[in-house]
């Protein structure tokens, strides 16, 4: 496999022409341990790495655990595996050239985490893994808002559509009944004052009606009357 490699992955030719997200790293020093764990690890020889090369070889991120990276970089004990699932991607000229089977080409398309491809069934055990009680960053930039439960619902978070929220039932709040004697009692005596009240209103309407047909008859028969209020003095 002697090749110019080239700024492409020394096992699947992904470059980052083909994925902007692709980061390749070099092999270890030749002759180290590291070196020597790699070529094992990759089912390789050192008759299989071209020393000529214009290029160091290197390899994707594809080919490294989420768990060997610290931040971006790539951890220096980290120890990389052959096979690796990647996105269906355009293939440039040189690589529909070159004979190397290229992993991922009419493959079946998988999601990826931290620049790992994770398959379907990890990505819904993921997904089904979450309680309420995970936090959720906001979309306008806030601190991480922690979900809590409250009487077996929570609030509705930014995201929630209207028909989410239709879902939720509707509360009716209903005062509780009084089983104490003295409420009762007082409740009573307010309903019997609340109809006292109303057939007194209804009286006085009664009576304004009365009066006003007796001015209007007064007028109509020429007679000229004054009213007086209660409490004054007429002389």
């Amino acid at each position: 496999m002697s090749v110019q490699y080239g700024r492409r992955c020394f096992l699947c030719n992904n470059t980052r022409y083909r994925s902007k997200q692709c980061r390749l790293f070099r092999f270890p020093a030749r002759g180290s341990v590291m070196w020597g764990k790699w070529l094992a690890a990759l089912e390789l020889t050192d008759a299989d790495i071209n020393v000529h090369s214009n290029e160091p070889p290197r390899l994707c991120q594809l080919h490294f655990d989420p768990k060997d990276f610290l931040q971006r970089q790539l951890s220096g004990m980290a120890v990389p595996v052959r096979s690796v699932k990647m996105h269906p991607t355009k293939v440039d000229a040189d690589v529909r050239g070159n004979k190397m089977p290229i992993a991922g080409v009419g493959e079946p398309r998988t999601e990826r985490q931290y620049g790992v491809p994770v398959e379907e069934g990890t990505r819904q055990a993921i997904v089904s893994g979450l309680t309420l009680g995970d936090c959720v960053v906001l979309s306008n930039g806030q601190d991480l808002v922690e979900l809590k439960e409250s009487n077996g619902c929570c609030s509705p978070t930014l995201g929630d559509t209207e028909e989410q929220l239709g879902d939720v039932p509707s509360i009716t709040f209903r005062p509780s009944n009084c089983n104490i004697k003295q409420h009762e009692t007082l409740i009573h005596e307010l309903a019997i004052e609340r109809a006292r009240v109303k057939e007194l209103l209804e009286e006085n309407a009664n009576q304004k009606h009365v009066i006003e047909e007796q001015r209007n008859l007064l007028l109509h028969l020429g007679v000229e009357y004054v009213a007086v209020e209660e409490g004054e003095d007429v002389t």
